[in-house]
């Protein structure tokens, strides 16, 4: 399994310990071949997911405010469409954290004091 995949994986499970309703969020695209009626084959091609938005996206309890992790792992960089979803989404009250090891992640969601009605931290 890349690191990549095992960090999202471990923080995921976390957040869904800790009462997050919380998912992996894919974002991309996909093409598929079809015959027309004419006997041509064409392929359409169909985009999911909000382009910048974060690997996994979380509603924190008690009051449902929206937390974003991006996982960048190694040399990755964050691509100029993700740091306009983190400013936009900064800008209207969400928390997006980038992080690069499930460590990484643990010290900066502790900074940030999001923690379930179960952890000893209340919500900053």
């Amino acid at each position: 399994m890349k690191q990549t995949n095992l960090t999202t994986n471990q923080i995921l499970k976390f957040l869904f310990n800790e009462g997050f309703f919380c998912w992996r969020n894919s974002v991309g695209a996909t093409g598929s071949s079809y015959t027309t009626k004419t006997g041509d084959t064409k392929t359409r091609y169909m985009a999911y997911g909000k382009p910048g938005s974060p690997d996994i996206m979380a509603i924190c309890p008690p009051d449902g405010r929206f937390l974003g992790v991006e996982v960048k792992t190694g040399k990755d960089k964050l691509r100029p469409v993700q740091l306009g979803f983190i400013a936009t989404a900064e800008k209207m009250g969400a928390t997006v954290l980038v992080v690069k090891t499930y460590e990484d992640f643990l010290t900066k969601f502790a900074t940030y004091g999001h923690r379930s009605t179960t952890s000893s931290a209340n919500f900053s």
